[in-house]
């Protein structure tokens, strides 16, 4: 009988693939729903000075390569200047909350991703900085996919470069244009490298399993914020719990959930719905408020000739503040 020609599936079956790209697509759609959620604004009015809640409008587009040509699904997520308002009207896209909001969506991607990576393919992940990475794909098989990292690497080594913004400029100048490539002509690629480092299709296939055991969850301490930043905001709250629970499963919304939580315990609502936490300023300590007794601590301050402290988004904000907490002699600075 004639023999059937191999099928070219690359690192696995079309049916796991399918649910691994489902999963990355369902991580991408929660950063952005965050994005929506908590950064989608527009201004109208003289000067701009109105704001108003919008729907935002995303065209996203999927990569399955780098530039390389290693395997890295990724998407690319263009945000259009159209800011929809609620009564039908259309206007500019408020931009600086999108980005102060942007670390905070990367982290929630990684945490969602590893949240359905775990429930839909049974795969377990580990933390790597701010990333995951799946247990069980040997180190050297991720360092053979990660040329394009290491060119980046070398060149930032070479020239001596200490700090994110120089290896950032560093990625741009080596970026070259992506070359399209035949799928089955990567796919043929990628597995002969993988075999070459003892990696084949059963190697990949065997690490999907029934969904694993939950793991327990690592309490969320806000003081490591505190200490670095000396004042939190909600998208540095919701940015450290799902730092923290990115090995546990824990999906997006539930990360959200448990920060609200937190907002609401440690932090003071001012002026236009804010939440922050203000600082003290003690001789040469700085020292954080605990928001049940902060009008007690402010007194306290200020009879022993102190000075209140707050980080504040705005002017409004730092009047609405000092009128709430009658602050007599105070320092408002804008974030």
């Amino acid at each position: 009988a004639a023999r059937l020609p191999e099928r070219n599936d690359g690192l696995c079956g079309p049916d796991l693939r399918a649910k691994l790209e489902a999963c990355h697509e369902r991580a991408v759609r929660a950063a952005l729903d965050y994005l929506q959620e908590e950064a989608a604004t527009t201004r109208r009015g003289k000067g701009g000075k109105t704001i108003e809640k919008a729907q935002l409008v995303f065209a996203c587009f999927e990569h399955g390569t780098s530039r390389a040509h290693d395997p890295q699904l990724h998407t690319h997520s263009l945000l259009l200047n159209v800011a929809m308002r609620p009564d039908g009207s259309t206007g500019s896209v408020s931009s600086r909350s999108v980005f102060q909001h942007r670390i905070a969506a990367g982290t929630l991607y990684q945490a969602e991703l590893a949240a359905q990576l775990r429930k839909e393919c049974g795969l377990e992940t580990v933390k790597n900085g701010n990333t995951i990475e799946v247990i069980g794909v040997p180190k050297a098989l991720c360092t053979e996919f990660s040329k394009r990292r290491a060119d980046i690497l070398a060149q930032v080594e070479s020239k001596g470069i200490k700090s994110a913004k120089g290896a950032a400029a560093v990625t741009l100048e080596t970026r070259t244009a992506k070359e399209s490539r035949p799928r089955d002509e990567l796919f043929t690629e990628w597995r002969e490298t993988a075999k070459a480092q003892g990696w084949t299709q059963s190697e990949a296939e065997a690490l999907f399993k029934a969904e694993p055991k939950p793991k327990p969850r690592d309490r969320v301490d806000l003081r490591e914020l505190a200490d670095t930043k000396g004042f939190i905001r909600e998208r540095d709250i919701v940015q450290q719990v799902a730092k923290v629970t990115l090995e546990t499963g824990l999906a997006a919304v539930e990360i959200r959930q448990i920060a609200k939580e937190l907002v609401e315990k440690h932090t003071v609502p001012v002026g236009n719905g804010r939440h922050l936490a203000p600082l003290v300023d003690r001789a040469q300590d700085i020292e954080r408020i605990d928001p049940g007794d902060l009008e007690a601590r402010i007194r306290a301050v200020e009879q022993r000739g102190g000075r209140v402290v707050a980080i504040l988004p705005d002017a409004e904000s730092a009047q609405a503040f000092q009128a709430a907490y009658r602050v007599e002699s105070m320092t408002a600075t804008q974030y």
